[in-house]
């Protein structure tokens, strides 16, 4: 969203790691999957420790345009694309109509 101008400013990298756990809400999962060990349908085993589990994944590879993803680092990953909206962009200005 802020390579195409949807987030108009500039954010640091925790700013978009705080809005995706408002979105995801890993607390949510966590309740979730501890309920269903409590009733013996599921096992400790299927899920991620929760007390170290960082939410992210390895740095993927493939992502888009080859150009390797890694969710804790959204700036880093913007800054390497030749088009779109960068960390060192400018504010988006919106016009009076």
């Amino acid at each position: 969203m802020r390579r195409w101008g949807q987030i108009g400013e500039q954010k640091p990298d925790s700013w978009y790691k705080d809005i995706a756990k408002k979105v995801y809400r890993p607390d949510i999962y966590a309740q979730a999957a501890l309920a269903l060990i409590a009733e013996g349908k599921a096992q400790v085993s299927d899920f991620p420790e929760f007390a170290s589990e960082s939410g992210f994944k390895a740095p993927q590879p493939d992502f888009i345009d080859n150009i390797v993803y890694d969710g804790s680092e959204p700036n880093a990953y913007l800054d390497q694309f030749k088009i779109g909206f960068k960390r060192r962009c400018h504010t988006v200005k919106r016009f009076k109509q």
